[in-house]
């Protein structure tokens, strides 16, 4: 865990960074957007994420299974780096082409759907730059290098968008030039990689004929097709429920959702440093055959993100409801604050799974992640259809919900079934005991304090007593390990 361990720290301290960053547009979104303008930005995001993770045409796949076998600096990689500059440049061609024919079907013709159908056209530079960014972060991955792209899209990316809301917020600019504001953060990690790509790969190398050899043409064929397939499924998971509300319900409800499903979704941010280092660390045990390596990983994973997880969803869910409070147009949002409760769990659940879908990926059966995720994907649909009817946008967070712990359950399964993993303890289910008391201690005990001093006291009494419970029955050594590095650092 050494690797994984080191650039994680770093990924995650920079993850934190950015969720404060987030928060705070979060905290200024509502004060100065409408429903429908709110929405409107959000499908920006969703829609170029769609057809960006489509359309890197499976080079994340490809660079997981392949990358290892061409490993050789003095060699150039046997020039991987332009093979990936110009798959990405095939990709965004395909990609613009797509959305220009489905651009109705997507985002919808009706007048619902006015707000975005107003911007819309920045969706085109934001598909060329985030296949540019996805791709060449995978590469810098492979480099054993994360913590770039997670600078880039955790923080830097969050940053502007949070320097666009303070100044439309103070009257400096309109709606219109936030938007450019708001777009020109999606385009700067992509812009900023492809600088940094390029001079970690100088001098450049053209690619070998090493890279494309018989057979070694063939497994790139096959997992590209895989990737796109594979990336297919996983963004519909993404996005689906968005897309779904606003050919539902329209814009306006999206807003809603969107707001409620960013505090949910910060539940499981903190994973996302591990599962972005364990792609190559995983690959390489594979190749290794080293399955004590991968039960290690796929265990400590499982364990800290518990931890990490059960802490982020008690909190949000004992502070949201002071923190809508404190406005009148926070209240506005307060009907949708099981959204949160929903999709925070989804995410916990996913958290709770650990590098499952990252040991499949990397590992001989990894075509079998496309269909756990067209799965996934299928019971979105399915489970969004009814409960969507039935209970609006918090139904889609509970569509969400179920959806996640089906498919990770079944994970699971096949992991323990097939290569005798298991990583669950009873270590986790301690952890979700002491969750569980303190999410049953802020629902039904309420404390007769206003907005601000109710905020501070959840803050602090659920992180002194979670916090203390943990360390003291010693629940997660990575995190221990962690904070006795940091004390020897700074204390001595």
């Amino acid at each position: 865990m050494g690797v994984i361990q080191k650039q994680a720290i770093r990924t995650t301290a920079i993850t934190f960074i950015g969720i404060g960053v987030g928060l705070l547009s979060n905290i200024i979104k509502p004060l100065v957007l409408s429903k429908e303008q709110l929405g409107a930005i959000g499908l920006l995001d969703t829609t170029s994420q769609l057809f960006a993770t489509i359309f890197c045409l499976g080079f994340p796949q490809i660079s997981f299974r392949m990358f290892p076998l061409f490993r050789n600096e003095k060699k150039g990689h046997s020039g991987y780096f332009l093979f990936g500059i110009f798959l990405s440049l095939v990709g965004i061609v395909f990609a613009e082409l797509s959305f220009f024919l489905t651009e109705s079907w997507v985002l919808g013709d009706d007048p619902n759907s006015a707000a975005i159908r107003m911007i819309a056209h920045f969706i085109i530079p934001m598909i060329f730059f985030r296949i540019l960014f996805k791709n060449l972060d995978i590469y810098m991955s492979m480099m054993m290098n994360s913590v770039l792209g997670s600078f880039l899209e955790a923080f830097l990316l969050k940053f502007v968008i949070f320097i666009g809301f303070v100044i439309f917020w103070l009257d400096w600019i309109d709606y219109e030039n936030f938007v450019y504001i708001y777009v020109a953060a999606f385009i700067l990690p992509g812009l900023i990689i492809v600088i940094f790509s390029f001079i970690k790969s100088s001098p450049l190398v053209m690619p070998k004929k090493a890279l494309f050899e018989n057979d070694k043409r063939k497994d790139m064929i096959r997992y590209g097709s895989y990737g796109v397939f594979a990336s297919l499924a996983s963004i519909l998971v993404l996005s689906i429920d968005q897309l779904m509300i606003n050919g539902m319900l329209g814009t306006e409800a999206t807003g809603g959702y969107t707001l409620m499903f960013f505090a949910g979704s910060l539940v499981g941010i903190p994973a996302r440093g591990v599962r972005r280092i364990s792609y190559p660390v995983l690959a390489e045990s594979w190749k290794k055959n080293d399955l004590d390596n991968i039960a290690n990983v796929y265990k400590r994973s499982v364990q800290s993100h518990a931890v990490v997880g059960v802490f982020l969803f008690v909190m949000g869910w004992a502070l949201i409801g002071p923190a809508l409070s404190l406005d009148a147009r926070y209240m506005e949002y307060a009907s949708g604050v099981f959204v949160y409760f929903f999709i925070g769990l989804a995410q916990l659940i996913d958290m709770m799974s650990g590098v499952n879908a990252e040991i499949l990926a990397t590992s001989a059966k990894y075509k079998l992640n496309v269909y756990f995720n067209l799965g996934l994907a299928g019971l979105l649909v399915l489970f969004n259809l009814f409960f969507i009817e039935e209970w609006g946008i918090t139904g889609a967070a509970a569509a969400s919900a179920l959806a996640m712990l089906i498919v990770n359950g079944v994970r699971w399964f096949y992991l323990k079934r097939k290569y005798d993993l298991q990583p669950f303890s009873l270590d986790v289910v301690k952890v979700l005991l002491i969750g569980g008391v303190l999410l049953c201690l802020v629902s039904f005990i309420t404390i007769p304090l206003g907005a601000i001093p109710l905020l501070l006291v959840y803050f602090f009494s659920i992180t002194i007593v979670y916090w203390g419970i943990i360390f003291r029955l010693n629940l997660s050594e990575d995190i221990k390990e962690w904070v006795l590095k940091m004390k020897r650092k700074f204390f001595g």
